[in-house]
Protein backbone atom coordinates (compact mmCIF):
# COMPACT_ATOMS: atom_id res chain seq x y z
CA UNK A 1 0.00 0.00 0.00
CA UNK A 2 2.58 2.55 1.03
CA UNK A 3 4.50 1.65 -2.62
CA UNK A 4 1.69 3.30 -4.31
CA UNK A 5 3.15 6.25 -2.97
CA UNK A 6 5.99 6.13 -5.27
CA UNK A 7 3.94 5.65 -8.52
CA UNK A 8 3.35 9.77 -9.02
CA UNK A 9 7.30 9.73 -8.53
CA UNK A 10 8.19 7.55 -11.35
CA UNK A 11 9.53 4.73 -9.21
CA UNK A 12 8.63 1.85 -10.36
CA UNK A 13 8.57 -1.30 -7.59
CA UNK A 14 9.01 -5.09 -8.83
CA UNK A 15 10.23 -6.68 -5.28
CA UNK A 16 7.77 -6.29 -2.51
CA UNK A 17 9.53 -8.93 -0.07
CA UNK A 18 10.73 -6.77 3.54
CA UNK A 19 13.50 -7.19 4.73
CA UNK A 20 15.45 -6.67 8.09
CA UNK A 21 19.43 -5.95 7.40
CA UNK A 22 21.47 -7.74 10.21
CA UNK A 23 24.93 -7.16 11.48
CA UNK A 24 27.10 -9.65 12.72
CA UNK A 25 26.65 -7.99 16.13
CA UNK A 26 23.52 -8.56 16.01
CA UNK A 27 23.41 -12.41 15.03
CA UNK A 28 26.07 -12.91 17.85
CA UNK A 29 23.98 -10.82 20.38
CA UNK A 30 21.11 -13.24 19.64
CA UNK A 31 22.96 -16.32 19.88
CA UNK A 32 24.70 -15.33 23.05
CA UNK A 33 20.87 -14.29 24.55
CA UNK A 34 19.36 -17.61 23.72
CA UNK A 35 22.41 -19.47 25.08
CA UNK A 36 21.66 -17.97 28.43
CA UNK A 37 18.42 -18.06 28.21
CA UNK A 38 16.73 -20.72 26.60
CA UNK A 39 15.94 -23.63 29.04
CA UNK A 40 14.09 -26.40 26.83
CA UNK A 41 14.68 -28.35 24.01
CA UNK A 42 11.19 -27.55 22.36
CA UNK A 43 10.45 -25.07 20.38
CA UNK A 44 10.77 -21.36 20.56
CA UNK A 45 7.86 -19.41 19.93
CA UNK A 46 7.55 -15.24 20.17
CA UNK A 47 4.70 -13.96 21.23
CA UNK A 48 3.92 -9.81 21.35
CA UNK A 49 0.79 -9.58 23.75
CA UNK A 50 1.35 -5.70 22.91
CA UNK A 51 0.89 -3.17 20.64
CA UNK A 52 1.28 0.64 20.71
CA UNK A 53 -2.12 1.30 20.42
CA UNK A 54 -3.69 2.07 23.27
CA UNK A 55 -6.97 0.52 22.56
CA UNK A 56 -7.13 -2.42 24.43
CA UNK A 57 -9.61 -3.71 21.72
CA UNK A 58 -6.90 -4.03 19.16
CA UNK A 59 -5.19 -6.49 21.59
CA UNK A 60 -5.66 -9.48 22.21
CA UNK A 61 -6.37 -10.03 26.13
CA UNK A 62 -3.30 -10.92 27.90
CA UNK A 63 -4.86 -14.30 29.74
CA UNK A 64 -5.47 -15.82 26.64
CA UNK A 65 -1.79 -15.12 26.04
CA UNK A 66 -1.38 -16.38 29.08
CA UNK A 67 -3.02 -19.81 28.37
CA UNK A 68 -2.03 -20.32 24.72
CA UNK A 69 1.63 -20.07 26.39
CA UNK A 70 1.01 -22.48 28.58
CA UNK A 71 -1.18 -24.87 26.20
CA UNK A 72 2.36 -24.89 24.29
CA UNK A 73 4.69 -25.26 27.43
CA UNK A 74 2.73 -27.97 28.62
CA UNK A 75 2.02 -30.37 25.28
CA UNK A 76 5.75 -29.10 23.12
CA UNK A 77 7.80 -28.46 26.08
CA UNK A 78 8.13 -25.24 23.93
CA UNK A 79 10.19 -21.96 25.46
CA UNK A 80 7.80 -18.24 24.99
CA UNK A 81 9.81 -15.66 24.20
CA UNK A 82 7.54 -12.64 25.28
CA UNK A 83 9.09 -9.48 23.36
CA UNK A 84 8.11 -6.17 24.93
CA UNK A 85 8.46 -2.79 23.63
CA UNK A 86 9.46 0.45 25.92
CA UNK A 87 6.03 0.86 27.00
CA UNK A 88 5.21 -3.10 27.83
CA UNK A 89 7.56 -4.34 30.41
CA UNK A 90 4.75 -4.49 32.42
CA UNK A 91 3.19 -7.08 30.22
CA UNK A 92 6.29 -9.08 30.15
CA UNK A 93 5.99 -9.23 34.25
CA UNK A 94 2.46 -10.30 34.22
CA UNK A 95 2.91 -12.97 31.50
CA UNK A 96 6.08 -14.53 33.86
CA UNK A 97 3.75 -14.20 36.69
CA UNK A 98 0.69 -15.66 34.86
CA UNK A 99 2.50 -18.97 33.99
CA UNK A 100 4.11 -19.02 37.89
CA UNK A 101 7.24 -17.83 36.52
CA UNK A 102 8.19 -20.92 34.45
CA UNK A 103 11.59 -21.64 33.13
CA UNK A 104 10.18 -21.82 29.76
CA UNK A 105 9.37 -18.00 29.80
CA UNK A 106 12.00 -15.46 28.42
CA UNK A 107 10.97 -11.84 28.78
CA UNK A 108 13.20 -9.92 26.17
CA UNK A 109 12.55 -6.09 26.28
CA UNK A 110 14.49 -2.75 26.19
CA UNK A 111 16.47 -3.69 22.51
CA UNK A 112 16.73 -1.79 19.61
CA UNK A 113 15.37 -3.45 16.27
CA UNK A 114 18.37 -4.85 14.81
CA UNK A 115 18.95 -7.26 17.89
CA UNK A 116 14.79 -8.11 18.06
CA UNK A 117 15.04 -8.59 14.66
CA UNK A 118 17.67 -11.33 15.24
CA UNK A 119 16.33 -13.10 17.92
CA UNK A 120 13.15 -13.26 16.40
CA UNK A 121 14.87 -15.06 13.46
CA UNK A 122 16.03 -17.61 15.40
CA UNK A 123 12.64 -18.79 16.94
CA UNK A 124 10.17 -21.05 15.05
CA UNK A 125 6.88 -18.89 15.17
CA UNK A 126 5.46 -15.74 15.76
CA UNK A 127 1.91 -15.21 17.82
CA UNK A 128 0.75 -11.37 17.60
CA UNK A 129 -1.87 -9.02 17.26
CA UNK A 130 -1.30 -6.34 14.19
CA UNK A 131 2.09 -4.94 15.34
CA UNK A 132 5.21 -3.64 13.92
CA UNK A 133 7.16 -7.01 15.87
CA UNK A 134 4.57 -9.06 13.54
CA UNK A 135 6.15 -6.93 10.50
CA UNK A 136 9.46 -7.87 11.68
CA UNK A 137 9.15 -11.68 12.11
CA UNK A 138 7.60 -11.65 8.34
CA UNK A 139 10.72 -10.00 6.99
CA UNK A 140 12.70 -12.72 8.76
CA UNK A 141 10.61 -15.23 7.55
CA UNK A 142 9.30 -16.62 10.74
CA UNK A 143 5.56 -18.43 10.30
CA UNK A 144 3.51 -15.69 11.77
CA UNK A 145 0.23 -16.37 13.49
CA UNK A 146 -1.88 -13.09 13.56
CA UNK A 147 -4.56 -11.96 16.32
CA UNK A 148 -6.16 -8.93 14.69
CA UNK A 149 -8.23 -6.54 16.79
CA UNK A 150 -10.65 -3.92 15.32
CA UNK A 151 -8.08 -2.94 12.63
CA UNK A 152 -8.59 -3.99 8.97
CA UNK A 153 -6.18 -6.54 8.50
CA UNK A 154 -6.12 -7.10 4.98
CA UNK A 155 -4.42 -3.92 4.57
CA UNK A 156 -2.08 -3.23 7.63
CA UNK A 157 -1.84 -7.31 8.66
CA UNK A 158 0.14 -10.12 7.05
CA UNK A 159 1.04 -10.24 3.52
CA UNK A 160 2.83 -13.80 3.01
CA UNK A 161 0.22 -15.93 1.62
CA UNK A 162 1.38 -18.48 4.04
CA UNK A 163 0.88 -16.30 6.83
CA UNK A 164 -2.58 -15.38 5.52
CA UNK A 165 -3.96 -18.46 6.36
CA UNK A 166 -2.96 -18.17 9.69
CA UNK A 167 -4.81 -14.91 10.91
CA UNK A 168 -7.39 -15.56 13.31
CA UNK A 169 -10.14 -13.59 13.20
CA UNK A 170 -14.40 -13.22 13.16
CA UNK A 171 -16.31 -11.12 10.57
CA UNK A 172 -17.89 -9.65 13.16
CA UNK A 173 -19.93 -6.27 12.83
CA UNK A 174 -17.79 -3.61 14.45
CA UNK A 175 -15.06 -4.30 11.41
Amino acid sequence: QNLKLLKPLGIKTKNKIQFVHLLKENKIFADEFLKKNKKSEGPLIVMHPGSWWRASVKKWPLKNYIELASILIKEYNASILVVCGPSEEKIGTEMKAGLNNSKNIIIFEKQNLKNTAAIIEKCDAFVSSDSGAMHVAEAMNIPVVMIPGYTLFKFSGVYKKENIKNVVWENIWCY
